[in-house]
Order: structure tokens, then sequence, then C-alpha cells
């Protein structure tokens, strides 16, 4: 879990976890909440490249909503994937 402070006051929260792929191992960031992305972005963008290179990742993804695309487009990512959701049914017990 990541947490990007300024006045005392938490911004962002993020989270990101690793996995290996036969040809890589990916960093994958979680955006949680927060507001102030775009003042910070190069600076977590940093941090992430850095923290992705001592873990020897190569790839970094990051997994949230679609505005992210054009936002993130400046640190040269693009487009790659979609993640779809959906709410948690319910269960009938018998």
């Amino acid at each position: 879990i990541w947490v990007v402070s300024r006045n005392e006051k938490i911004d962002l929260v993020f989270m990101t976890q690793a996995y290996q792929t036969d040809v890589a191992k990916v960093l994958q960031v979680f955006w949680a909440f927060g507001e102030g992305l775009q003042e910070v972005l190069e600076l977590v963008g940093l941090v992430l490249d850095k923290f992705a290179a001592e873990i020897k990742a190569t790839k970094i993804e990051a997994v949230g909503r679609p505005a992210f695309v054009r936002l993130l487009r400046r640190l040269g990512a693009d487009f790659q994937y979609v993640t779809c959701g959906r709410d948690v049914r319910p269960v009938m017990r018998n």
C-alpha cells in the first residue's frame, strides 16, 4: 500500500502487486482513491520506476478508470486491455 500525503493530509492511496509471466515480471498499480494525481504524477512515476527496477520488473501496468489512459500517456503508457467488473451477486443458501 502506497500513500501520497501533503500538508499532513492523505491525498492518494494506491496498491501494487507484482506477477511473473513467461517473458516478464510486471508491477501492477491499482489506484484506490484520492485526488491530485495530476500534480504528483511525475514523482509517483519515478518512485514506481525505481521500485519496479528494485524488484526486477520490466513492465508497469496501471489498473483503474478509463481516464487514466489519457493521463498516463505522458509517462509513455498506452491502452492495452480493459478490466471489467460487476457487483457481487447474492448467493442463496439451502
